[in-house]
């Protein structure tokens, strides 16, 4: 899904993602290059096909994981949920 230079959370956040069942809650703290690196954008525009987000922030300082070399961030998303909340068609979020 992802490509050149990729973190290999890609592949663990998929996984679960592709695992959920129908109503199932995926919540995540994952590198923040995965919100808006060019790397993912396939990988950001499958995942959207499979999971709604309802929640997507980048945690910024590394305070909170003072030993990350990453900056992090939070995503929360539910499969098999339609754009109820609008968070399918807005693409700027994901």
């Amino acid at each position: 899904m992802a490509e050149k230079r990729v973190d290999l959370a890609s592949a663990f956040i998929w996984k679960a993602a592709t695992n959920l069942k129908k109503g199932g809650v995926l919540g995540t703290v994952l590198p923040a290059s995965i919100l808006s690196g060019e790397s993912y954008i396939k990988f950001r525009n499958e995942l959207s096909q499979l999971v709604t987000p309802s929640l997507i922030g980048k945690l910024g300082s590394q305070i909170i994981f003072s030993k990350a070399i990453v900056d992090t961030a939070v995503f929360v998303g539910k499969k098999g949920i339609y754009s109820e909340t609008g968070f399918r068609q807005s693409s700027h979020l994901f």
